[in-house]
């Protein structure tokens, strides 16, 4: 009995020839880092800095604001749709200071409290 593959050379070019058998939860969390990212305008007002951010950068606004004025707002702010900063508080402080009424955010609401926390993490450490 012969099977026909109807998949065309398009579809076969992002394909690995290896089978790669996910738990279902792994898949799920995969396939959501892979969408795509979908970029939104807040008010400042409406963002909540992380209270509990490790870094003392109160030094380094000055220089953001720089490059805010020279480079434009080029990295958005990551926030929850609480308004929760998850990345991003230095370049907020920036904007604050240089009055801007809005801010490009990336909403992350499909991360869990522990992907958050582990995202923070990951930045956090890669800074120092």
């Amino acid at each position: 009995m012969s099977t026909q593959n109807t998949t065309s050379a398009d579809d076969m070019q992002f394909r690995s020839p290896i089978s790669h058998k996910r738990p279902p939860a792994e898949s799920a969390a995969i396939s959501s880092a892979y969408q795509r990212l979908r970029v939104e305008y807040w008010p400042v007002e409406k963002l909540k800095r992380y209270e509990r951010n490790p870094r003392k950068n109160d030094k380094a606004v000055d220089r953001i604001r720089a490059s805010i004025r020279e480079y434009g707002f080029a990295v958005p702010i990551l926030a929850k749709s609480t308004g929760e900063v998850i990345d991003g508080d230095l370049r907020l402080k920036g904007a604050i200071a240089e009055k801007m009424r809005e801010v490009p955010v990336i909403p992350c609401d499909g991360w869990t409290d522990a992907q958050v926390k582990a995202f923070r993490l990951i930045v956090n450490r890669s800074v120092t």
